[in-house]
Parts: structure tokens; sequence; C-alpha cells
């Protein structure tokens, strides 16, 4: 759809535009609307494995630059501080990993409610 400015019309502008009404579609507009632009489903997509969702948590610019300071702090002789910057990432890797597996979970709940 265009950049209507929505907050500024009125609702039965509104309806007009999206071709609808208070009472919502009727079956002829329903059935030409699925045939025309299919069924209102989410996309299929295989998931991810747990390993595969942990090392993308890696795949970040910032994340480089830690790590890469890491190397530097250890190669400095600094073990405790480079344990502690490890430590952060593997804590962020692991976090990022949780929220990511939940969101496909839900995702696949959604999936079925449809």
């Amino acid at each position: 759809m265009e950049n209507y400015q929505w907050y500024l019309k009125t609702s039965a502008e509104i309806f007009k535009i999206i071709g609808s009404c208070e009472l919502g579609l009727t079956k002829e507009e329903a059935g030409r609307r699925l045939k025309e632009y299919g069924p209102n489903k989410l996309p299929e997509g295989k998931t991810d494995s747990f390993l595969i969702i942990f090392l993308r948590q890696f795949q970040s610019p910032l994340i480089y630059i830690l790590l890469v300071a890491a190397g530097i702090v250890l190669a400095m002789g600094e073990i405790i501080d480079a344990l502690v910057i490890f430590a952060v990432l593997i804590f962020n890797a692991v976090v990022g990993t949780i929220q990511e597996g939940r969101a496909q979970n839900i995702l696949l709940a959604l999936k079925q409610f449809s």
C-alpha cells in the first residue's frame, strides 16, 4: 500500500481505501483475495539447530573486535582479563541462543494455530 497517513483518515476513508467495510469482507471478496494473494500463512522454513543458533551469535563486528581484544590481552599475558572477556562473550552467546530458540518455538506454535 502507498504511504497513506492512516492516522489522519476517518474509518470510512480507510475502509474505502482497503476495499472493506465495518462488517468485514463479503464471501465473494474474501474468495477473490484468497485466489489473488493466497492464504494468510506464515512462510514455511526449516528450523536451525542449537549449534547453528549458538554460532550465529558470534557474527557481529563488535564480537569480532572483542575476540581480537581478548587475543591481544591473552598475548600480553593477562590471562584473567582475557578469560573475563571470553566469559562475557560466551554468556552473551548463551543468552542470545536462548532468546532465539524461544522465538523459534513461539513461531512454530503460531504456525500450528493457522
